[in-house]
């Protein structure tokens, strides 16, 4: 297997991890303490597309179709989980 050793801009990586985390607190606090403004999940959205681009354009279907799965599981999983958890808490 090839070893291929990519350059990595952590200044990029360090932004997403913050907005990343400006996301979860947006979701998970009360509306009193949550971040003002609305900016963290347009750039975290152009950042995680910006580093996708190049599977794109290449059309590696093996990087997409696993793109698809890492972000389809979560959409599937989460809402059955709550659907249950909340039926189970109000019966």
């Amino acid at each position: 297997e090839e070893v291929t050793h990519k350059k990595i801009n952590y200044s990029l990586e360090i932004l997403r991890l913050i907005l990343s985390f400006w996301v979860v607190l947006h979701h998970c606090l009360k509306d009193a303490y949550k971040i003002k403004g609305r900016f963290h999940v347009p750039t975290f959205m152009i950042i995680s597309f910006y580093f996708y681009y190049n599977h794109l354009k290449n059309r590696n279907i093996n990087k997409i179709r696993q793109r698809f799965q890492k972000i389809t599981i979560p959409y599937i999983t989460w809402p059955i989980f709550i659907f249950i958890l909340n039926n189970a808490l109000f019966k």
